[in-house]
C-alpha cells in the first residue's frame, strides 16, 4: 500500500499546448508599440521585447519558459501540441530536448482542431504515474476542471495557466471554472495581456524563441 501512493522517480514534465484555433484571441497592437522580434542568440545582453497581442503568442512563449525552467533542474520535459498537425516529443533531458522544443514552439500555429481533453487522453498511456502536467490554454476552455479531475484520477499532478481572453478583449462570457479547479488543490495561473511587462516575468519570459 505504501508503494502504491509513492511518487513514481521516473516521473517526468509534460506540457500540452492547446493549440485548438477557437480558444484564442488576437487584438489590435493598439496602445503599445510591438518591437521586431530579433535574432536572440546572437546577443548578450537581455532585452525586453513584446509579444504580440494575441493569447496564443503567450502561450506558446509560457510553454517555452516552463520547459526552460524544468531543464534547467535536469528534469525529463516532454512536450505535445496539436496545431497544423499533431507533434509530440517524447520526455527527455539536456539541451537537445531544450532546443527541440523550442524548434517546435517556433513554427506551431493556432490551427488546431482537437480540443486539449483530446489530446491529453491521447498521450495518456506514455505519461508515468506521478508526472506534472502542465495544461497551457485561455480561459475560455471550459473543460478544464473535468480534464483536471481526470488527471487526478490517473494520479498526476496538474497545473494549469490560462490567458484570460477578457484582457485579449474577448466578451464572449465563456469561462472556465476557476472555483473548481482551485478547490481540487490544482496550481492556477493567469495570464494577462502585457503581463511579461510586470507582475509575470518569471514566468513569461519573451526572450525565448522566434516566430
Amino acid at each position: 500500500m505504501v508503494k502504491e501512493f509513492d511518487q513514481d522517480p521516473r516521473a517526468d514534465v509534460w506540457i500540452f499546448l492547446d493549440a485548438e484555433k477557437k480558444n484564442h484571441r488576437r487584438t489590435e497592437a493598439g496602445d503599445r508599440p510591438i518591437e521586431q522580434l530579433a535574432p536572440m542568440w546572437r546577443m548578450r545582453r537581455k532585452i525586453n521585447l513584446q509579444l504580440p497581442p494575441d493569447s496564443f503568442e503567450y502561450a506558446v512563449t509560457a510553454a517555452g519558459s516552463v520547459a526552460d525552467f524544468y531543464l534547467k533542474q535536469s528534469r525529463g520535459v516532454g512536450y505535445a501540441s496539436y496545431g497544423l498537425l499533431l507533434t509530440v516529443l517524447s520526455a527527455e533531458t539536456g539541451d537537445r530536448q531544450h532546443n527541440r522544443i523550442l524548434d517546435h514552439l517556433a513554427f506551431v500555429r493556432c490551427e488546431g482542431k482537437m480540443d486539449l481533453m483530446g489530446l491529453v487522453q491521447a498521450q495518456a498511456p506514455n505519461l508515468v504515474r506521478g508526472s506534472i502536467v502542465i495544461l497551457i490554454t485561455t480561459s475560455g476552455y471550459n473543460e478544464a476542471p473535468y480534464l483536471v479531475d481526470a488527471l487526478l484520477h490517473r494520479r498526476m499532478n496538474p497545473v494549469v495557466i490560462a490567458a484570460d481572453l477578457s484582457s485579449f478583449g474577448d466578451e464572449s462570457g465563456q469561462k472556465m471554472n476557476h472555483a473548481n479547479i482551485i478547490q481540487l488543490g490544482v496550481p492556477l495561473f493567469t495570464i494577462k495581456k502585457w503581463d511579461h511587462d510586470e507582475a509575470n516575468k518569471e514566468l513569461i519570459s519573451p526572450v525565448l524563441r522566434v516566430r
